[in-house]
Formats: structure tokens, C-alpha cells, sequence
């Protein structure tokens, strides 16, 4: 495990943290304002898979990554390692907690595009894999990140102007860039949670559009009017 490894990963979970704190600070609204099934189903699906994969190892291997076998057409090997935790209870704890932390936030900006940013990244880490650096393990985290980087496209382009209220803060857009560029630092050196923080921010920009009535207010405390995007 290498100091890079170590700092980077550390400087995008505490900076999305920090993010995440602030969006509920802004009181911004969810989609719909339902509740989270999407971020459920997720968490469950993922929850029982693991369960099954201590119960029965050969599970974990059918299902981790592992790009021979993608290459020789098992393509479910595309999303089933995002299910399975191959390095044991310590991955298990660490990945349930970002996906409990970080999944309702996603889905509460953008609804059911979640299942675009979670599995989107995901799948776009397994081709990664399997051309650049092939190894054969597994585990959420990488789609956990992508939904962090949508967090971050967000942040970033409500700042920039070109979505409704709320507007953030500027520190909070710098937080956001610096959580991007570490990412882009851990892309470089093969980190699969780089490659998803940018994937999922890169769907997000792309394809979905937070532009709706929306409400909450500033850090100050002062109210932001509902405006229609």
C-alpha cells in the first residue's frame, strides 16, 4: 500500500465528506423528495451478495473481476465484482460505510440517476482493468466513488453558474477541485477509485441535469427562494 495510495484516497473521502456536510447544511432537496430506494436496493443487493460469497467461496470466484474470463465472453463480470468484497470484513466495513454515507446524497440530487453514476463507473473501472493493469479482485468501492465525483459535479456546477439556486460558496468549490484533482492523481497511479470519482463526475456533467425547483439556503443561514431551472 503506497503513501500515494494512502494520502489520495484519504484527501477525496475527507473533502467529499466535507461536501456532503455542507450540502445538508444548504438543506437542498431530494429529487422527488422520496426516499432513497435506489441507495437501498444498492446497499441490499450488495449486502446479501457478500453474505453468500463468506457462505460459499466459490461465489467470490465467479464473480470477482477477472479479465480472461471477461475477454472469453462472461460478461457479467462487467458489474458482478462491484457486488462481491474480496479482501474480507475489513473491505466490507470500509465500503459499507461510504455507501451509507454517500449514496442517499447522490441519489437525494439526482434521483434515479444513481443507478448511471454508481454502475456506470463501475463498469467503466472493469474495462479499465482488464486493458491497462488486469488483476483479478473486486469490491464497491469503485462505483462508491463515482457516485462522490457526481457529488463533486454538482458542487462545481452550481458554482459555476449554470444551474438554479442554490449557488455555493466558492471554498466549497475549491474543496470540490481539490477532491478531482486527487482523483486524477490516483488515476495516474492505477487507482480504480480515481478512475471512478472522475467516471462518475464525467456522467454526471454529461448526461444528468439538476435543473429543477430546488430550495434550502446559504451557509450564512439566509433562505434561497424556490426557482424553477
Amino acid at each position: 500500500m503506497s503513501g500515494i495510495w494512502v494520502a489520495g484516497n484519504a484527501v477525496v473521502v475527507l473533502t467529499s465528506l466535507v461536501i456532503t456536510s455542507y450540502l445538508y447544511h444548504l438543506r437542498v432537496p431530494a429529487v422527488g423528495r422520496r426516499w432513497p430506494w435506489v441507495s437501498a436496493t444498492i446497499i441490499a443487493v450488495t449486502a446479501v451478495v457478500t453474505g453468500l460469497q463468506f457462505a460459499s467461496p466459490g461465489l467470490l470466484d465467479a464473480l470477482r473481476r477477472d479479465p480472461d474470463g471477461l475477454l472469453d465472453g462472461e460478461v457479467w463480470r462487467l458489474v458482478a465484482p462491484l457486488f462481491v468484497q474480496p479482501h474480507g470484513v475489513t473491505q466490507v466495513v470500509l465500503n459499507g460505510f461510504l455507501a451509507l454515507i454517500f449514496l442517499p446524497v447522490a441519489e437525494r440530487l439526482y434521483g434515479n440517476g444513481l443507478w448511471l453514476v454508481y454502475l456506470g463507473p463501475g463498469v467503466v473501472y472493469q474495462i479499465v482493468n482488464v486493458t491497462l493493469f488486469p488483476d483479478n479482485g473486486g469490491g464497491s468501492s469503485t462505483a462508491i466513488f463515482g457516485a462522490m465525483g457526481a457529488i463533486h459535479a454538482y458542487v462545481l456546477r452550481h458554482g459555476a453558474g449554470s444551474a438554479p439556486s442554490p449557488r455555493i460558496d466558492k471554498p466549497f468549490m475549491v474543496i470540490s477541485s481539490i477532491s478531482v484533482a486527487a482523483a486524477v492523481v490516483l488515476a495516474v497511479f492505477r487507482d480504480g477509485h480515481g478512475w471512478g470519482l472522475l467516471a462518475g463526475a464525467l456522467f454526471a456533467l454529461a448526461f444528468l441535469r439538476p435543473d429543477r425547483p430546488v430550495a434550502g439556503r446559504r451557509a450564512d443561514g439566509t433562505a434561497l427562494p424556490v426557482r424553477n431551472g
